[in-house]
């Protein structure tokens, strides 16, 4: 057996049945293979003893920094969910580049006294918006298990068909503006988002958007917190759980 057969097998922790056997089958007596683990162990020690290198702290901030930003995110999800969720296991996807998570909420809840616990899993999409500074809560569906598959999910139909053909989608907050013929900013109606002279979206919390040429506007569609009825956006129901 070669030094560096012998250097692989010592990274066991702790060493195995394994490792014993290989060292045994070589050719090393008990005393030989004692004396092997005795330095493994010094190695070990003083490697847990060694005060950290500026790489490993960079690192060691890094991952810190990461569970920080997961947990913003898993609270703003949580709060959007209006039921009992104790039992349940919350996993945190994170894409910090596109400053978006998801979260999956999933397992035996209780429900109520009378019903008792329920199976539940409740996925939700929160994206931070640069222009508000704020995370957003989007409830999308259970199947939904990617933040591409989330962001797809909630696309209006005729979005994502005018996207396979080609055309320049423009977005402001929850909205999406396709190309058209006719402009039709009806679905604005209730928001705070105005079109304004020379096809200017304006909105006070958001940068101005401006068009070029007639558009239609389009909400994106999501259940945010629960619901038996669901929302309807864009012109299709959702239904919550």
């Amino acid at each position: 057996m070669t030094k560096k057969e012998i250097y692989q097998l010592t990274q066991d922790k702790p060493w195995s049945q394994s490792t014993i056997r290989r060292f045994r089958a070589s050719g090393l007596s008990s005393a030989e293979i004692a004396e092997i683990q005795r330095i493994c162990h010094l190695r070990q020690a003083r490697a847990a003893n060694r005060p950290l290198s500026q790489a490993d702290l960079a690192i060691a901030m890094k991952l810190k920094t990461t569970e920080v930003i997961k947990a913003r995110y898993r609270r703003a999800a949580l709060a959007a969910i209006q039921r009992n969720i104790d039992g349940c296991t919350i996993k945190t996807t994170l894409d910090l580049a596109r400053a978006m998570a998801l979260v999956t909420v999933e397992g035996w809840a209780q429900y109520s006294r009378k019903f008792g616990a329920r199976y539940t899993k409740i996925v939700i999409l929160v994206v931070y918006d640069h222009d508000t500074r704020t995370r957003r809560a989007l409830r999308v569906g259970p199947s939904v298990r990617t933040i591409d598959e989330a962001l797809d999910y909630v696309k209006p139909a005729p979005v994502r068909r005018a996207e396979a053909a080609g055309k320049q989608i423009l977005r402001q907050g929850d909205f999406y503006f396709v190309p058209a013929r006719r402009a039709d900013y009806s679905a604005l109606a209730g928001s705070r988002h105005e079109v304004r002279d020379g096809g200017v979206v304006w909105h006070p919390e958001h940068g101005t958007l401006t068009l070029p040429g007639p558009h239609r506007a389009y909400r994106q569609m999501a259940v945010v917190g629960g619901s038996d009825r669901g929302y309807v956006w864009g012109g299709r129901r959702t239904v919550g759980d």
